[in-house]
């Protein structure tokens, strides 16, 4: 029994011993003993959890329990539960209970009484967050008396209590109008929160259901940030979406840890890696800031000053799980020792930001979104769901966030690297467009003049040619110019089957006029005679030319022997009919002889016959007394 004594000092003196004063002083102790029993008796009401009363919110646990510390861990539940226990309950405080395992305390010791007050068997499920303690021990103590427990671990298979989610549950059933006292003893080597709440088993599913598919959402974006790093690596060759490849695999490691997917695949109930995976995400992350550092355009004194600091804090962050294995509690060093890191890496990153390196400003705001969005999910109903799904929902979606804006920040300074790299290349291409252009017109300008000297130059030729086919004095074709035209006009009178004539022409007594008139006049008679002759050939075909001396011949293609005779003879009328006064000639003035010859060439046969045929008729001519036109002897015949 609990004895309470209240002292109420005696009325003012002014009141005397009257009644009033008696009365008041009843008054007065009687109010303090109702205040009394009333402090004693509503803690206990309190902390009674009535199942009827559990609805679809649920009830945090150290709202309605009483909790005490076992320092050095070795009590036993028959010495907890006794009335003489050596441990000292603490009522329910409305905030998580955090044992200061630091401090030297080995377990915690919950009691919350539990009873239903309906009609009917009721179950409701005791949901413990992540991460739960390492050991757990629950004991059912009805009120009868009769007791039963069960234990859960990390080392604990799956089949031993861990259902089909992601947190330890432990389901209570009570009968109609039944009380049972629930005792709880958590124990852990780190400083983690005993975070658990009373659930209705409908809304429990529905909230499994929701965190589910949040968690698949989650994977999904891990996925496909994967594979946009994977792609931007292998597009690039840049050394930093590896990194940031690597970290998102860190973040994937926590995500997939936090779901129980890895523990059921791993076959272990609940595996405490978070040391692990995020020194693996330090890592990570400082080699990634390294590898942007190295695909920076820049290259300074503080960028190589930065890149030693961040390798000399990889090694700091590889080291910093092995603290874990040491027999003093390391817990805390190592968060402090993250947390120092994380800081050293954004204040180096907001430096370079505010120096203009445009990757490290969005570096720097990426690095900002996990703990400002684990801020906003942390503000009242910010989680939508139970305190028990976001202890660590809120940290991996946050998480997904600062990667999510990582690699949005990073694939959009790509492009606009892209881009910057896209218009130099245009620039440079329109550049090299305009000096093709340039060359393109130099070598239109070169052709036109090459074509325009080669044109020259062909007129040149042809005019040289023209020269050294041209008798320089009387103007007509030059002996040359015969050979090479008798051959080619044999071999067409050959093919086609036609007959070629030529008529050699000499000028009468032309050694005396030379003598006579000399050299001047002899040339200038020359020169008359070719007008003559030339003015006398009507075809273009024919050919005349200057043979030798004061010889001419002339080529006339398919003609006859008669045909030749009248051109020779017409010919022969004309000059002597210029009158060119010659006193050594019996007719008194320059006149002809004409040797002509006709031939129907044929394949094989050679054009000196013709021409010595018409050599031996001009003899006949001389020899007949000159001023005179003859041909062969004999009728002709085909050469």
């Amino acid at each position: 029994m609990l004895l309470i004594s209240v002292h109420i000092p005696q009325a003012a003196p002014f009141l005397g011993e009257t009644a009033a004063a008696r009365f008041l002083s009843r008054f007065v102790r009687y109010c303090c003993l109702l205040v009394a029993l009333l402090w004693l008796i509503t803690p206990a009401m309190s902390r009674e959890l009535d199942f009827a009363k559990l609805d679809a919110a649920p009830i945090a646990l150290d709202q309605t329990g009483a909790w005490a510390p076992d320092l050095r861990g070795d009590l036993t539940f028959d010495q907890v539960r006794s009335d003489a226990g050596p441990l000292r309950f603490l009522e329910n405080t409305g905030h998580p209970w955090r044992p200061s395992f630091d401090s030297g305390t080995a377990a915690i010791w919950v009691k919350v009484p539990v009873f239903n007050s309906s009609a009917s068997q009721l179950t409701r499920i005791l949901v413990f967050a992540r991460p739960a303690p390492q050991a757990l021990d629950v004991y059912f103590e009805a009120q009868d008396g009769s007791l039963h427990s069960t234990s859960f671990s990390h080392s604990d298979e799956p089949e031993s209590g861990f259902n089909a989610n992601r947190l330890l549950t432990v389901p209570i059933v009570l009968k109609p109008q039944e009380r049972q006292t629930i005792w709880i003893r958590a124990q852990s080597s780190e400083a983690v929160d005993l975070e658990a709440q009373w659930w209705d088993g409908a809304a429990f599913a529905t909230a499994n259901v929701q965190d589910a598919r949040r968690y698949g959402w989650m994977g999904g974006i891990s996925a496909a940030l994967l594979m946009v790093f994977c792609f931007m690596w292998v597009a690039t060759g840049r050394r930093a979406f590896a990194w940031f490849g690597a970290l998102l695999l860190a973040g994937a490691w926590r995500v997939a840890e936090n779901s129980g997917h890895l523990s059921a695949f791993l076959g272990w109930r609940q595996i405490q890696t978070t040391p692990i995976w995020l020194a693996m995400a330090d890592v990570a992350l400082f080699l990634c800031t390294v590898g942007l550092l190295y695909d920076s355009s820049a290259d300074n004194p503080v960028h190589r000053v930065y890149r030693t600091l961040l390798k000399s804090l990889t090694g700091f962050a590889i080291a910093l799980p092995l603290l874990l294995f040491l027999p003093t509690s390391t817990g805390g060093f190592f968060a402090a020792g993250i947390l120092a890191a994380y800081t050293l890496l954004w204040i180096g990153s907001a430096w370079l930001a505010l120096r203009g390196e445009r990757v490290f400003i969005w570096y720097t705001l990426a690095l900002l979104v996990p703990a400002f969005s684990f801020f906003l999910q942390n503000l009242p109903d910010g989680s939508g769901v139970g305190d028990v799904w976001a202890a660590s929902y809120m940290l991996d979606s946050a998480l997904l966030q600062g990667l999510s804006v990582l690699a949005s920040a990073v694939a959009f300074d790509q492009v606009c690297q892209r881009q910057a790299n896209m218009r130099q290349l245009r620039t440079l291409l329109s550049q090299q467009n305009s000096e093709l252009e340039k060359a393109r017109q130099a070598e239109i300008d070169l052709e036109a003049q090459v074509s325009q000297r080669t044109q020259e130059l062909a007129a040149a030729a042809r005019r040289l040619e023209g020269l050294s086919s041209i008798d320089g004095m009387t103007g007509v074709a030059n002996r040359r110019r015969f050979d090479e035209t008798l051959p080619v006009e044999w071999g067409r009178a050959a093919r086609d089957k036609r007959p070629l004539s030529i008529a050699l022409i000499d000028v009468d007594w032309f050694k005396t006029y030379n003598d006579k008139y000399g050299h001047q006049a002899g040339d200038e008679c020359l020169r008359q005679l070719a007008r003559v002759f030339e003015a006398g050939v009507m075809r273009s075909g024919d050919l005349i030319a200057r043979y030798g001396g004061e010889e001419f011949v002339l080529i006339a293609p398919d003609t006859d022997l008669n045909g030749i005779h009248t051109i020779a003879s017409y010919l022969c009328q004309e000059v002597f009919a210029l009158g060119i006064h010659n006193e050594s000639s019996p007719f008194g003035r320059v006149s002809i002889s004409v040797g002509v010859a006709t031939a129907y060439p044929h394949q094989g046969s050679k054009p000196a016959l013709l021409v010595e045929q018409a050599d031996l008729a001009l003899y006949r001519a001389k020899q007949a007394g000159r001023h005179r036109v003859a041909g062969p002897e004999a009728p002709q015949t085909k050469a």
